[in-house]
């Protein structure tokens, strides 16, 4: 009989935690009174674990339709997929990960997905949002360090302020920082203003990771053409990505900084092959006066994007792009994740036993230098 411990070791390049309370307290004093928080969960394990937060009275993810069954609806559906404290407690995660065969984990935040990045925050609300999450993922990780590894939220409202943050974060370890691909105060991914934080990530070989999530207070694209949250949640992630890489592409960000990896998280894989070839006939068909790499190029030096368990394009994608910079995700704990069949479905990709191995480990250890 097989079990967890005979299992391939994986490496999972975006799993996330479920902010709780105590990261909340951390905030400093002058900003709580602009942190409220509902327990709308009448589950007597998550009425506490999981609750809806409201900065200066707007929820955070925001919602369209009828708000109050959002958690009610979304609590069945985790108890019965995850045992009690998934996502929450670093114990629990340690012995999912084993169950699932995963060796080391990339940790991605939740809430904060959304908190720091929502404009009418402020500059100094936002970063001491980013500043506790950063110190509350770093001591949840204290439980296995090797293991559990922090990427750190960044409030880019203050470039110099997340200088700071960054190279704090640098010297604890972290191995990356996620950005949000929407604009920010009109300010895209490749604004000349994000240079000194790309710049930084370069020297302190720590990863972008790009990251997109549902319902930010930011503009997103697409969404003006749809109605509700599944609509939202299906062109969000994909339009999102393919907008931030021809956005740093454009102003060519990765020429000038060839030494910083970028992921690009959570929107499947298929997009890639058909996003780089069209950018690529761009430069081929002269109707681009494009600087630096083709798009070709500079996706298979420094980029990569996360492949889920059971995509059924990814036998495909492998056969257009290659096997060198697909990673596996497996979205734990959200309710996307196929916990515990993740290994399962992984193990019966039709893909070689090579690329499997690449897709499954080595690769991240190439977009994760740190790790």
């Amino acid at each position: 009989m097989t079990t967890a411990q005979d299992r391939p070791r994986f490496i999972d390049a975006d799993i996330h935690i479920f902010e709780q309370l105590d990261m909340w307290e951390r905030v400093p004093a002058p900003y709580q009174s602009r942190i409220e928080h509902r327990f709308v969960a009448e589950d007597p394990y998550y009425r506490t674990r999981m609750f809806e937060t409201y900065l200066d009275g707007e929820p955070i993810p925001t919602w369209k339709g009828d708000r109050s069954q959002r958690l009610p609806r979304l609590i069945p559906r985790m108890r019965k997929k995850f045992v009690e404290g998934a996502g929450m407690d670093p114990q629990r995660m340690l012995a999912d990960l084993d169950i699932e065969g995963i060796d080391v984990a990339v940790i991605y935040p939740t809430f904060c997905l959304f908190a720091p990045w929502i404009p009418a925050l402020g500059a100094g609300f936002a970063s001491a949002i980013a500043t506790a999450y950063n110190d509350w993922i770093y001591d949840f990780c204290a439980a296995d360090r090797r293991r559990l590894r922090p990427v750190a939220v960044l409030s880019v409202h203050d470039v110099p302020s997340a200088l700071r943050e960054l190279e704090r974060c640098a010297d604890r370890n972290f191995v990356g920082a996620f950005m949000r691909p929407n604009p920010l105060y009109s300010r895209t991914l490749g604004c000349e203003d994000y240079l000194p934080i790309y710049r930084a990530l370069e020297q302190a070989r720590m990863t972008l990771g790009i990251h997109e999530g549902t319902f930010g207070l930011l503009p997103t694209a697409g969404v003006d053409r749809v109605k509700g949250q599944a609509g939202h949640h299906i062109v969000c992630h994909p339009l999102e990505q393919m907008l931030a890489f021809l956005s740093l592409y454009e102003a060519e960000v990765f020429d000038k900084f060839p030494q910083l990896n970028v992921l690009f998280l959570e929107a499947g894989t298929l997009w890639v092959p058909y996003w780089i070839e069209r950018i690529d006939a761009e430069r081929r068909e002269y109707r681009s006066t494009q600087g630096g790499r083709m798009a070709s190029d500079i996706f298979r030096d420094r980029c990569f994007v996360t492949t889920e368990v059971d995509d059924h394009f990814l036998p495909t994608v492998l056969s257009l792009i290659g096997d060198d910079n697909v990673l596996l995700s497996t979205d734990y704990p959200h309710d996307e994740s196929r916990f515990p069949d993740s290994n399962k479905l992984f193990l019966a990709q039709p893909i070689s036993e090579a690329s499997r191995e690449k897709v499954g480990r080595t690769n991240a250890l190439r977009a994760y230098p740190r790790l």
